[in-house]
C-alpha cells in the first residue's frame, strides 16, 4: 500500500509496475485526507491511496523502483500479508506477474 498526491500520479505508479510485472494489479482510491508532520509544519493533505497486489519476492524491487516512480521524498511502503487468496485469483496473479527472483 502506497500513497500518493493525486489520481494521475497513482495511476502512472500503477501503470509502470503492471507493465513491469511487479504487480498483477494495482488499485487507486481517491479522496483519502491524510494529516502528518513534515518538517515541523502540520500538513493535511488529499491523496489517494493505492492498493498493489504482489508477490512478497518483488518487494524488494517495487521499492527500489519508488526511488524513481514515487514522487514523494519518503514514500510509504506498508505490507500486509494476505490470509487467504483465492485459487483462481492467485493463478491470474502467477500468470500476469514476472517469477520471483530466488
Amino acid at each position: 500500500m502506497t500513497t500518493l498526491p493525486s489520481l494521475d500520479a497513482a495511476l502512472a505508479l500503477v501503470r509502470a509496475l503492471v507493465e513491469e510485472r511487479l504487480v498483477a494489479c494495482g488499485t487507486a482510491l481517491p479522496g483519502a485526507i491524510s494529516q502528518y508532520y513534515w518538517q515541523r509544519d502540520l500538513c493535511r493533505d488529499e491523496e489517494t491511496v493505492v492498493l498493489l497486489k504482489t508477490w512478497r519476492g518483488h518487494l524488494p524491487a517495487i521499492e527500489t523502483r519508488f526511488a524513481s516512480l514515487h514522487p514523494y521524498e519518503v514514500p510509504e511502503m506498508l505490507t500486509f500479508a494476505a490470509e487467504q487468496i483465492s485459487l483462481p485469483y492467485r493463478n491470474w496473479m502467477h500468470q500476469e506477474l514476472k517469477p520471483v527472483p530466488e
